[in-house]
């Protein structure tokens, strides 16, 4: 998309005999000119020697007040604030706003960018037996397996088998379920990027909560807010963009028993928001 400016440049030029100043408006880029006072134009014969005339105020995108020849003006360079999200391209008397070659178009407003979401559009390329999650500039194609003595409730949620006994009730978790989170690498932290309880709730309910897998770089942490519900957060900014898969376990003490439930979240930290 390029974002096309108001190009007009107006000149003051002398007609004689009557010395009376036309100002004489000059698309600069079209092969169209003329004069805005039409009574002067017998004295103004050749409108294009007008558009050369002196002067010269300014087009945006220009500069120069004397001379014939304008210089172009990179507002890319020399723009405070960016004027592009991701790069700005600068052209004659003007400039573009581009985006990623893959997997974002440019808004409406010409400058920022927009995500592309492959998965709801279609485009993406996992199989049948994988799970399209979007994210910022791309997917990602997911399989969520169950392990041995559990089996598939729903596509994210594994449930445990029949116990033999006791102690192995106590030390296999009761449920498994999946969750996928997607955040830019400019996030600001902390932030709270899930949160956790039993639902539903009933009086005497506490639970205890952990990160028993997937944490490497010690990124995330888990805070309390009641007996009854817990964050998981980021405590330390991204180095980068990167792939996690934090495996949180909570037990669910209830009427004096316990029961473990695992929450495997897949987090996808992705360049910065755009």
């Amino acid at each position: 998309m390029v974002i096309q400016l108001n190009i007009h440049v107006w000149h003051v030029i002398e007609c004689s005999p009557r010395g009376r100043s036309v100002w004489v408006p000059c698309i600069l880029f079209g092969a169209h000119s003329h004069v805005n006072d039409q009574r002067h134009s017998s004295c103004c014969t050749d409108l294009l020697r007008g558009c050369l005339g002196s002067s010269v105020t300014s087009a945006p995108g220009t500069s120069g007040n004397t001379s014939t020849a304008r210089e172009d003006i990179d507002e890319c360079s020399l723009t405070a604030s960016a004027l592009c999200a991701y790069r700005c391209i600068n052209t004659p008397g003007t400039f573009n706003c581009i985006c990623p070659e893959e997997g974002y178009v440019l808004s409406p407003n010409g400058r920022n960018c927009t995500d592309l979401d492959e998965c709801a559009l279609g485009t993406h390329n996992c199989t049948s037996a994988e799970t399209c999650f979007n994210v910022q500039g791309g997917y990602k194609c997911l399989s969520f397996e169950c392990p041995a003595n559990y089996r598939r409730v729903t596509q994210t949620r594994c449930e445990r088998l029949a116990c033999q006994d006791y102690i192995e009730c106590q030390t296999m978790p009761q449920r498994i379920s999946y969750y996928q989170l997607s955040f830019p690498t400019n996030i600001r932290v902390p932030a709270n990027i899930f949160r956790i309880s039993p639902s539903p709730v009933y009086a005497g309910d506490n639970i205890l909560l952990g990160i028993t897998g997937g944490n490497q770089g010690m990124h995330f942490s888990t805070r309390r807010l009641n007996n009854y519900t817990s964050f998981v957060y980021l405590q330390l900014p991204p180095r980068g963009p990167g792939d996690f898969l934090l495996d949180v376990e909570m037990t669910l003490i209830r009427h004096s028993t316990a029961t473990k439930f695992i929450a495997r979240i897949y987090v996808f930290i992705t360049g910065p928001a755009l």
